[in-house]
């Protein structure tokens, strides 16, 4: 293996950086039409930051590249459940008919 500057140099994404991630990832989490798609999502996300919270150098530089995918994948899965809405459930049918 050879000696590569960029793999020592490395350093962590700004804080700034990953607050808008974490902001976007969880704004789009909320768009998901169903609520415990919706709430999962929130909870693996916000599970996940606490748990990258003490990582450093080149290790958070590769997790905040995996968490830019996940942010595209949880986008296109909240468009996608808009789409395709499920019926709603016997007890949010009677909500709407008692309003």
């Amino acid at each position: 293996s050879t000696y590569s500057p960029t793999e020592s140099i490395m350093s962590a994404p700004a804080k700034t950086a990953v607050l808008s991630l974490y902001k976007n990832m969880l704004g789009n989490a909320s768009k998901f039409a169903n609520y415990n798609f919706r709430e999962h999502a929130k909870r693996r996300i916000v599970g996940g930051f606490k748990d990258a919270k003490s990582l450093s150098g080149a290790e958070a530089e590769s997790k905040f590249k995996w968490g830019l995918d996940q942010a595209e994948l949880v986008r296109r899965q909240a468009i996608v459940s808009q789409l395709y809405p499920e019926d709603s459930s016997v007890a949010a049918q009677r909500v709407k008919t008692r309003l």
